[in-house]
């Protein structure tokens, strides 16, 4: 199980490969992503200042997906593909989404993702 935080919000990768959040104060969840089919998702994060939620995700031993959940349609938007022995994580910082790899690093604006 994967796990991300913002504020008092919890969110988590479910067995059914939903994203689902919950905020212990209040006791209330729901799902943000249903049963994603487009691979299983492996990483999540939040990023902290639009709250925007991304996802790395792969539907075979050999490629990585890294996508954006456009909450509004329901969607996940591609934003970059690696090979999985490549591909080591996403960090944010200061307004850019850089995916990590072995090699060196690709680095993204979030507000051109996030529109």
């Amino acid at each position: 199980m994967n796990l991300a935080t913002f504020g008092y919000d919890l969110y988590f990768i479910t067995d059914k490969n939903s994203i689902i959040t919950y905020n212990p104060l209040t006791k209330m969840g729901e799902i943000i992503l249903k049963e994603f089919d487009h691979g299983r998702i492996k990483n999540l994060a939040i990023e902290p200042y639009t709250k925007s939620i991304f996802i790395s995700f792969t539907n075979n031993d050999q490629d990585m997906s890294i996508g954006y959940v456009d909450l509004k349609e329901q969607v996940v938007k591609v934003i970059d593909n690696e090979k999985v022995s490549d591909f080591l994580g996403i960090l944010f910082n200061k307004g850019f989404l850089c995916v990590i790899k072995k090699d060196g690093y690709k680095v993204f604006s979030i507000l051109d993702i996030v529109k």
